[in-house]
């Protein structure tokens, strides 16, 4: 009886360490599981001015001070619109409701398709409401957490513009919004764009928003997904 005692023990021992490390293996292939939510205020703005350049991102206008949103704004899109994000392809994937507003739109975009409608001329998006022009101003978005702008850009231009901006641009996909990049400004690196994208996949991770989930996405023919650009740009030098 003794030695069935001590051999019970040595089996509890061993059942005890396998789900340990079990534990382990589950949380290590999947953070997000063992990782605890943070919930975040996400907000989408469309406003008009002059092109969104890296010095924005601290002050732009009267709606940007020291890096936050001061301004009287409403957001077009919050978090409580945003179902998921692919930090690989940077495509923010909307809500059923939202989708739904646009989907016979959305539905038009096919891969061989870089614009539909009006925006042939315009531009724009339909999701964040409006053309690239509007009274000689063009269309810019930003997207801030809890006030900190995090990652801005132009929207999506017209196949017939004469000014291509720099920098981050954004434009409807299928299932959601589609970030890409056109070319990098005087003095900005690849990996100064990276720090911007590396923010907002952080800000997602915490609220258990990445996905892997893939969808067409339609870059206009000014501009490239950012994988690409940061491939073709990245120097390998540190900052």
């Amino acid at each position: 009886m003794i030695k069935l005692g001590v051999q019970l023990k040595k089996y509890r021992a061993l059942i005890s360490a396998i789900c340990l490390v079990v534990i382990v293996a589950i949380c290590g292939v999947s953070l997000t599981a063992c990782k605890p939510y943070k919930p975040h205020k996400v907000a989408i703005y469309k406003l008009y001015g002059s092109e969104f350049l890296e010095e924005d991102y601290q002050n732009y206008g009267d709606v940007i001070k020291d890096g936050k949103i001061v301004g009287d704004i409403s957001p077009v899109l919050t978090e409580k619109d945003i179902v998921g994000y692919n930090a690989e392809t940077q495509m923010i994937f909307l809500s059923d409701e939202i989708i739904g507003k646009y989907q016979k739109d959305l539905d038009a975009l096919e891969p061989s398709e870089l614009f539909y409608g009006e925006r042939l001329l315009d531009g724009g998006s339909l999701i964040l409401g409006g053309g690239f022009w509007k009274d000689n101003s063009s269309a810019v978005f930003v997207i801030a957490v809890d006030d900190e702008v995090v990652l801005g850009g132009s929207l999506e231009v017209s196949v017939l513009s004469s000014f291509i901006p720099s920098g981050f641009m954004i434009g409807d996909c299928p299932e959601g919004l589609c970030v890409g990049i056109s070319s990098p400004a005087e003095g900005v690196t690849a990996d100064d764009y990276k720090v911007h994208l590396d923010q907002l996949a952080e800000d997602f991770e915490e609220m258990n928003l990445l996905t892997d989930k893939v969808s067409f996405a339609s870059h206009s023919a000014f501009y490239q997904d950012f994988s690409t650009f940061y491939e073709n740009n990245n120097t390998g030098e540190e900052n």
